[in-house]
């Protein structure tokens, strides 16, 4: 095929990929990026995609019920009740398909507002994260935590060092130790799973060490945080994906008894 033909085949095919992507309606499209959120645990911009897929379409059953779980697992009982609602009032078939926990969906949507159906769960720590999906349990009042329910610092590939948007979270720990003066944290150094092991137990400990200092050098007693590296032996997330790789390299606060 001369090389004319195929530059013109090439536009062409790439004319239809453009044409046939634009037939998908903006809200679907929203809907789904919503639900891929949702899958990743990134509740806000889950929640983010799916008010804007809503708001293109208001009668879009399943943004309403991928809403509907992300409110759910933000611990956000009554709205997630009405989303679900809403999606059998469009749909009555909404729901048959979707679970969350292993049980249906319509058992919450089909429970009064006010009462608590038994789709919803504890949330012992008030953290936002129920007792099923947390992972750091116990975490003090106000602490700001992750979509696993853990009070962490994240940092970069082989990096200790402090970012900006670190700072406003270091200040909340500081903040949270003062206004508790019983409480005591372990400062735990975490690290992803790439590269040896010994140099991950070092920068682990080299994060650790890093907070520990600056909570220490905001006045707090040095017998009320101690600061341990873990290496790559504890992951939170899963080491398979950027971004649980991402999470895993972290620094930890996790109250002592």
């Amino acid at each position: 095929m001369k090389p004319a033909k195929c530059v013109l085949l090439m536009c062409l095919l790439f004319s239809a990929a453009c044409a046939a992507s634009s037939r998908v309606p903006q809200d679907v499209y929203l809907a789904n990026q919503g639900k891929k959120e949702l899958l990743k645990g990134n509740y806000s911009q889950a929640e983010a995609d799916l008010l804007v897929a809503l708001d293109l379409n208001p009668n879009n059953p399943r943004a309403l019920v991928y809403l509907g779980e992300v409110y759910e697992k933000m611990g956000k009982e009554d709205k997630s009740r009405q989303m679900y609602q809403r999606a059998l009032d469009l749909d009555p078939t909404s729901l048959e398909a979707h679970r969350l926990e292993g049980r249906p969906l319509i058992e919450a949507a089909n429970v009064p507002v006010g009462e608590s159906p038994p789709l919803m769960r504890e949330d012992s720590d008030g953290d936002g994260v129920r007792d099923a999906d947390d992972l750091c349990p116990g975490t003090p009042k106000d602490a700001t935590v992750n979509a696993v329910g853990c009070w962490a610092v994240v940092f970069g590939t082989g990096k200790w060092d402090l970012k900006p948007e670190d700072y406003s979270i270091l200040e909340e720990v500081v903040f949270i130790l003062k206004s508790n003066p019983d409480l005591k944290l372990t400062v735990e150094g975490h690290t992803d799973d790439r590269g040896l092991e010994r140099q991950n137990q070092r920068i682990s400990e080299l994060r650790a060490r890093k907070i520990w200092k600056y909570l220490t050098d905001k006045s707090i007693e040095t017998d009320r945080v101690k600061w341990v590296g873990y290496g790559f032996s504890r992951p939170r997330f899963s080491n398979a994906t950027p971004e649980g790789r991402a999470q895993n390299r972290r620094v930890e606060f996790t109250p002592v008894d």
